[in-house]
């Protein structure tokens, strides 16, 4: 009976040893899966630590807690979606570890242009991602060497890390197909709750997230910036995509607005009319008075003619939903009497409001259309930038003109000239029939960013003194000049129009300031007193705060009335002329009493007493949420 025993021994053998390797697989595929769970949660870390250290120069998480915990949600949720379609734990790591890493890059690039962080709704620039480059090329390669250091020691840091932990680990794989479809189905489920959310839902990823009932300090919400430095960057992109989903307003009443609307009545109309002129509008790419600006000083006055004129004219000080860029959403103010103050800063209504939509909405082009005027439109960029042509089609506009493709001869500083723009819109009224009433809109684009010293083969102007540094001076000086031109052309059409024998108007306009930013990333406005006052609600208006002149070529009546928003402007305009308004038009003019200019962060009343927006109350506050439901019955319904 030997041999049965040495059989039962082998047998034995084999159990061991079978135990001991599915004890040692079991040990491995546990700790292939904590390293599953700990690396997504390190790279979160690094990746918000990562923004601190390059937008504030601190080295530390300031995230909270329920940031975290919302960017650990989604980073997992794709996570696990990726491991349960490859199967491989460690190919899954590097993938999303790639994708949180780039949009990392990206969101700092985006920042050293526009001053602003990445929103979910950028990706809708994609089909504009040519045009997009053409404007910021000259600074492109520099902007992007200038994060490769940091960019390679983050890289490294994390692979560096993946590889000590993965080689010390192993490739878990999932073995029961229906495991491996659970893996795939729940995190998938996660997703679509938290990116398809309703108004319940809403509320409470907010409040469960971002704390959004008890927010007693409401500077997250000035700046996206500070914004993502509280939640972080993967929490911070979803918050901002989720505060900008629209719903029913509460306490939404259509009978109650309906009522409003019919109750208006025009006020003053035969002691403020201003006829029916001819209107030339003109959206001055990043056009501010730099005069403001004590701290430097030129050789010359750099808007001589922009001084003078409005104090012939109708100056109102206003409040641009943008700052740096996003020329389309002050474009949608003015030519709807839309307000984005309600919406997210990555809120577009250019692309998501008329994205293949037959809707017909409210808007100043179809005011003047109803009233005899020939409308146009004349911007530099192509047709499908910000969705433009779809945009004023909807609008009614009757002649649409894109001058991307003009000649480089016609070109200053990188840009189609104002000199350029200036003689096309003198064309237009010398070509214009005997008895057509012109109503014509022309987008500026020579004093778009970037502001670098070689932007401008010579210079008319030069800085005398200032406390800037020699590479902030040269920038200051490329933005000065572009300023310079715009106010000469100002005056020659001023010059034109006084000669031009029929009632005209020009509505010239500074659509939003400029990001002074050396191309080296250096921001001049953080050098200069007039943004930095002790007082930051000053200093956020500032921050926003633009003008529009209005001049003529015959006597218009003048209102004593100082402050008024880009979405008033127009409406208060044709409420001076004689028009046939509808009572949408006629309503907004008149909530000018009470809230005459505001944005999502600063407002301020017709006495130039400043408030933030979020904390509005009285009549005031009322009115700002009439608004709201005003604005989405007519609109967003």
């Amino acid at each position: 009976m030997e041999w049965l025993k040495k059989i039962r021994e082998k047998l034995k053998n084999r159990k061991i040893d079978k135990n001991k390797k599915d004890k040692k697989l079991s040990s491995e595929d546990n700790f292939g899966y904590v390293l599953l769970i700990g690396v997504g949660t390190i790279v979160v870390i690094l990746i918000d630590m990562f923004y601190m250290v390059f937008n504030y120069n601190i080295f530390a998480f300031t995230s909270t807690i329920g940031g975290l915990i919302c960017s650990l949600i989604i980073v997992y949720s794709i996570l696990f979606i990726v491991f349960g379609i490859t199967n491989k734990s460690t190919l899954s790591i590097s993938i999303v570890t790639a994708i949180v890493v780039a949009v990392s890059i990206i969101n700092q690039i985006k920042i050293s242009y526009m001053s602003e962080p990445v929103y979910l709704s950028d990706v809708k620039y994609l089909k504009n991602i040519g045009e997009i480059f053409k404007m910021v090329d000259s600074t492109f390669l520099f902007t992007v060497k200038q994060y490769i250091p940091s960019t390679i020691i983050i890289i490294s840091v994390v692979v560096l890390l993946i590889y000590i932990l993965i080689k010390k680990g192993t490739n878990v794989r999932i073995k029961n197909r229906r495991n491996r479809v659970l893996v795939i189905l729940i995190p998938l489920a996660i997703i679509l709750l938290l990116f398809f959310p309703n108004k319940i839902t809403k509320k409470l990823y907010l409040n469960l997230f971002y704390n959004a009932d008890d927010r007693k300090n409401y500077d997250y919400f000035v700046s996206t910036m500070e914004y993502y430095s509280r939640y972080g960057v993967i929490a911070g992109i979803y918050g901002q995509f989720l505060e900008g989903q629209i719903f029913e307003p509460n306490e939404y009443d259509e009978n109650h607005l309906a009522n409003t609307l019919e109750s208006v009545a025009r006020e003053n109309e035969s002691e403020l009319s201003m006829g029916k002129p001819n209107i030339i509008v003109i959206l001055s790419e990043s056009f501010w008075d730099i005069s403001k600006l004590d701290e430097i000083e030129f050789d010359k006055q750099v808007t001589p003619n922009f001084s003078k004129l409005k104090d012939q004219g109708i100056l109102f000080e206003m409040i641009s939903p943008s700052y740096g860029g996003t020329t389309a959403n002050v474009e949608m103010e003015l030519l709807t009497g839309f307000n984005l103050a309600y919406y997210n800063n990555g809120y577009m209504p250019y692309l998501q409001l008329y994205d293949s939509t037959i809707k017909a909405r409210p808007s100043i082009i179809e005011e003047l259309n109803n009233n005899g005027y020939t409308t146009k439109i004349t911007s530099c960029t192509s047709e499908q930038f910000f969705n433009r042509n779809e945009v004023y089609t909807n609008f009614g506009t009757d002649q649409k003109i894109y001058l991307n493709n003009v000649s480089y001869e016609n070109y200053k500083g990188q840009y189609l000239s104002d000199e350029y723009l200036t003689n096309q819109i003198i064309n237009e009224l010398e070509t214009k029939g005997e008895n057509e009433k012109l109503f014509s809109m022309t987008l500026t684009i020579q004093q778009h960013m970037p502001y670098v010293y070689e932007k401008y083969d010579e210079y008319d102007i030069q800085i005398v003194s200032s406390n800037l540094d020699e590479q902030m001076e040269e920038t200051v000086l490329a933005y000065a000049q572009g300023v310079y031109d715009a106010d000469k052309e100002l005056g020659r059409l001023n010059k034109y129009i006084q000669k031009f024998d029929e009632p005209t108007i020009i509505v010239f306009f500074g659509d939003h300031l400029p990001y002074l930013n050396t191309s080296e990333g250096k921001s001049v406005m953080d050098k200069l007193s007039y943004f930095n006052t002790e007082n930051k609600l000053l200093n956020n208006y500032r921050k926003y705060n633009t003008e529009a002149l209005v001049i003529s070529n015959y006597d218009i009546k003048e209102e004593r009335i100082k402050y008024l928003g880009p979405d008033l402007l127009m409406a208060y305009l044709l409420n001076r002329m004689d028009l046939e308004l509808s009572d949408y038009y006629i309503w907004l003019d008149d909530t000018k009493n009470i809230l005459p200019s505001y944005n999502s962060s600063v407002a301020i009343d017709k006495h130039g007493k400043l408030y933030e927006t979020k904390k509005l109350l009285g009549d005031m506050n009322n009115q700002y949420l009439l608004r709201e439901k005003m604005q989405y019955m007519l609109y967003l319904k």
